[in-house]
């Protein structure tokens, strides 16, 4: 569930790798595991311009970082 918050973006459950990958582009349309360790089996739909690996990485430690800080 996503949160909008003064124009930002917020998690309210511990954030997963699909989070970090709508943060990144909030219409991106994808199949993905919400596991780390397997973010070679994305696959992107609908013409969707795939993300880095390591910018979803680094999105989805700053979002778990700021829900362990919440």
């Amino acid at each position: 569930m996503y949160d909008l918050f003064n124009g930002g973006f917020s998690v309210i459950h511990k954030p997963t790798i699909g989070d970090a990958i709508k943060s990144l582009n909030a219409n991106a349309e994808f199949t993905v595991a919400d596991n780390v360790e397997l973010l070679d089996t994305i696959v992107w739909h609908n013409n969707t311009t795939p993300i880095a690996k390591a910018d979803i990485i680094t999105k989805y430690n700053e979002l778990v970082t700021a829900w362990e800080n919440g």
